[in-house]
Protein backbone atom coordinates (compact mmCIF):
# COMPACT_ATOMS: atom_id res chain seq x y z
CA UNK A 1 0.00 0.00 0.00
CA UNK A 2 2.61 2.58 0.74
CA UNK A 3 4.71 1.87 -1.54
CA UNK A 4 2.68 2.19 -4.16
CA UNK A 5 1.35 5.55 -3.06
CA UNK A 6 5.50 6.53 -3.15
CA UNK A 7 5.81 5.45 -6.43
CA UNK A 8 2.80 7.60 -7.08
CA UNK A 9 4.04 10.62 -5.28
CA UNK A 10 7.15 10.33 -6.81
CA UNK A 11 5.91 10.26 -10.72
CA UNK A 12 3.94 13.11 -9.79
CA UNK A 13 6.60 14.79 -8.23
CA UNK A 14 9.18 14.18 -11.24
CA UNK A 15 6.14 15.17 -13.66
CA UNK A 16 5.77 18.70 -11.56
CA UNK A 17 9.70 19.46 -11.51
CA UNK A 18 9.91 18.74 -15.87
CA UNK A 19 7.41 21.21 -15.43
CA UNK A 20 8.79 23.60 -13.90
CA UNK A 21 12.28 23.19 -15.62
CA UNK A 22 10.44 24.42 -19.34
CA UNK A 23 9.34 27.10 -17.37
CA UNK A 24 11.85 28.24 -16.22
CA UNK A 25 13.68 27.85 -19.64
CA UNK A 26 10.58 29.80 -20.97
CA UNK A 27 11.35 32.65 -18.48
CA UNK A 28 14.61 32.68 -19.29
CA UNK A 29 14.37 33.25 -23.13
CA UNK A 30 11.90 36.22 -22.59
CA UNK A 31 14.15 37.69 -20.25
CA UNK A 32 16.95 37.69 -23.30
CA UNK A 33 14.73 38.67 -25.96
CA UNK A 34 13.98 42.04 -23.43
CA UNK A 35 17.54 42.24 -22.40
CA UNK A 36 18.11 41.68 -26.47
CA UNK A 37 15.81 44.64 -26.98
CA UNK A 38 17.19 46.57 -24.62
CA UNK A 39 20.79 46.65 -26.20
CA UNK A 40 19.53 47.25 -29.50
CA UNK A 41 17.66 50.27 -28.45
CA UNK A 42 21.12 51.73 -26.19
CA UNK A 43 22.82 51.25 -29.56
CA UNK A 44 20.77 53.33 -31.61
CA UNK A 45 20.30 55.90 -28.78
CA UNK A 46 24.33 56.14 -28.92
CA UNK A 47 24.13 56.21 -32.58
CA UNK A 48 21.38 59.74 -32.25
CA UNK A 49 23.56 61.09 -29.47
CA UNK A 50 26.75 61.09 -32.14
CA UNK A 51 24.88 62.96 -34.63
CA UNK A 52 23.88 65.36 -32.32
CA UNK A 53 27.21 66.01 -31.06
CA UNK A 54 29.20 65.83 -34.69
CA UNK A 55 26.27 68.89 -35.38
CA UNK A 56 27.36 70.77 -32.27
CA UNK A 57 31.37 70.92 -33.27
CA UNK A 58 31.40 74.15 -35.37
CA UNK A 59 32.62 72.82 -39.18
CA UNK A 60 34.89 75.25 -40.12
CA UNK A 61 36.89 75.87 -36.60
CA UNK A 62 40.67 75.58 -37.01
CA UNK A 63 41.36 75.32 -33.24
CA UNK A 64 43.32 72.26 -32.31
CA UNK A 65 40.82 71.80 -29.06
CA UNK A 66 38.10 71.10 -30.98
CA UNK A 67 39.35 68.45 -33.17
CA UNK A 68 41.09 66.91 -29.89
CA UNK A 69 37.79 66.75 -28.11
CA UNK A 70 35.99 65.71 -31.53
CA UNK A 71 38.32 62.92 -31.67
CA UNK A 72 37.97 62.00 -27.95
CA UNK A 73 34.29 61.80 -28.26
CA UNK A 74 34.59 59.77 -30.97
CA UNK A 75 37.05 56.98 -29.40
CA UNK A 76 34.42 57.23 -26.36
CA UNK A 77 31.77 56.72 -28.19
CA UNK A 78 33.52 53.61 -30.53
CA UNK A 79 34.14 51.97 -27.39
CA UNK A 80 30.98 52.25 -26.01
CA UNK A 81 29.19 50.69 -29.21
CA UNK A 82 31.85 48.15 -29.40
CA UNK A 83 30.72 46.95 -25.80
CA UNK A 84 27.10 46.77 -26.26
CA UNK A 85 27.38 44.72 -29.23
CA UNK A 86 29.74 42.52 -27.86
CA UNK A 87 26.97 42.23 -25.31
CA UNK A 88 24.43 42.09 -27.51
CA UNK A 89 26.23 39.14 -29.89
CA UNK A 90 26.73 37.17 -26.43
CA UNK A 91 23.12 37.77 -25.38
CA UNK A 92 22.27 36.53 -29.43
CA UNK A 93 24.87 33.12 -28.43
CA UNK A 94 22.75 32.11 -25.34
CA UNK A 95 19.53 32.45 -27.09
CA UNK A 96 20.38 29.65 -29.70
Amino acid sequence: MWDILSNILNIGLGLWVFYLYLENRKLKRFAIDKEIELKEQQIEECETDRWNKINSFPTTTTLMTDNFKFAEYEIEHRNKINKIEIELKHLKRIKE
